[in-house]
């Protein structure tokens, strides 16, 4: 099957474009690398016995980038991929499948990609920001009295290998949402990776990003972490009673 056939069993917002090129086969899609390059899927044996993969670019853009994939690095790509259903050998990311399920499995494919890929955020040295600082002692002094929540807060059903982490997972008798600080673009991927997970489980919390004023987001970004937020702050001052407010729900 050419492409375009392939490319006609998935989600329509998933696909920019499918390629036939040499004997290559490959969708691009609509999401995105940390570097702003868009995830091709590569078609791979025939209908009866399909493969869709990244064809080893995942790791390539990983190992450009000067991430070691050390035994802990390699646990947790294990476990994202154990989440997604998806195969990791030799640097390939792939997933065996057939035409009733090509659809989901792709989109699978592409979360467990853009996850993984955004352990080049979690590479670089930490570097904390005023803006965690400024929310962290915020979240302690104003909404500890309110309510209780979770610092890096992993879903304990969904996410037992703790690949999905949440800033602030607020909890107790109200209902549960979820407070995330992103003072880059990098950590912006990694929201929108967590939130989307989240989504496809069928596991929806009302959100809350705070951008910090002083990074540099492109209009893209800035629109990928809108998609995925109930409410966007651009900082914290003057912006205090607005979490106020989204906590006391």
């Amino acid at each position: 099957m050419k492409a375009m056939e392939l490319a006609n069993l998935l989600c329509k917002d998933v696909v920019r474009g499918a390629y036939d090129i040499d004997s290559r086969r490959f969708v691009a899609t609509n999401f995105k690398y940390p570097d702003g390059d868009f995830v091709n899927i590569y078609f791979m044996g025939s209908k009866n016995s399909l493969v869709i993969s990244d064809l080893g670019t995942t790791s390539l853009k990983l190992k450009v980038d000067g991430v070691e994939l050390s035994e802990s690095r390699t646990h947790l790509i294990s476990a994202i991929c154990k989440l997604h259903d998806v195969e990791y050998k030799e640097g390939r990311l792939f997933t065996p499948t057939d035409m009733e399920s090509l659809g989901d499995d792709t989109i699978q494919l592409c979360q467990a990609i853009t996850r993984i890929s955004n352990l080049q955020y979690e590479a670089r040295p930490t570097k904390l920001h005023y803006l965690d600082f400024e929310v962290n002692e915020f979240m302690k002094e104003k909404i500890t009295p309110i309510r209780p929540f979770s610092e890096d807060w992993h879903h304990p059903r969904l996410d037992p290998h703790k690949a999905y982490p949440v800033d602030y997972h607020l909890n107790g008798n109200k209902n549960e949402r979820n407070v995330f600080v992103v003072s880059t673009p990098q950590k912006a991927n990694l929201v929108a990776a967590v939130c989307n997970f989240f989504k496809a489980n069928k596991t929806v919390y009302p959100s809350l990003s705070i951008l910090d004023n002083e990074a540099k987001f492109s209009k893209t970004t800035l629109r990928r972490i809108q998609l995925v937020s109930t409410e966007l702050l651009f900082g914290l001052k003057k912006n205090e009673n607005r979490l106020l407010e989204f906590a006391e729900v």
